[in-house]
């Protein structure tokens, strides 16, 4: 018995955890932006929302995450969007882009960010979530 409720619960659990990126890729239909790394354990302990424009600083960032594979970004056509959420107490948190709406000369990317609720089961630990997009344009970036 106990082997079955840990069983409900691992797969409640993962399917929780994917269907953020399901929702991130199913409004991406356009192909105006990509995830290109997300984790829960970025080690990052500030929360920040950034753009990075440049390979330089591309590097440098992953670098202070403390991670060897850095992905590869035409820094001439694309840019990259960091939505960091910082040291967090417990599992059951997320944040991953929404939507991206191109306002001529501007982009406008709307967030998502996953909170635990009262009552949920999370696991506790903690974590440090981190989703990075590739967006593809070089307008300016405004993140709501």
């Amino acid at each position: 018995m106990k082997k079955t409720v840990c069983y409900l619960l691992f797969l409640s659990l993962m399917a929780c955890g994917s269907n953020s990126l399901k929702n991130a890729e199913a409004k991406n239909s356009s192909g105006n932006f990509e995830v290109i790394y997300r984790s829960i354990y970025s080690g990052l302990p500030q929360k920040t929302y950034r753009v990075i424009r440049n390979n330089e600083d591309f590097r440098a960032f992953f670098i202070s995450m403390k991670e060897d594979k850095v992905p590869e970004v035409n820094f001439e056509t694309s840019n990259v969007l960091i939505l960091n959420m910082g040291r967090k107490n417990t599992g059951g948190y997320d944040v991953f882009p929404e939507k991206m709406i191109d306002d001529g000369n501007k982009v406008i990317m709307i967030i998502k960010e996953v909170f635990p609720q009262k009552g949920d089961m999370v696991t506790t630990a903690l974590t440090s979530p981190i989703c990075i997009v590739k967006i593809n344009s070089k307008k300016e970036i405004i993140i709501k």
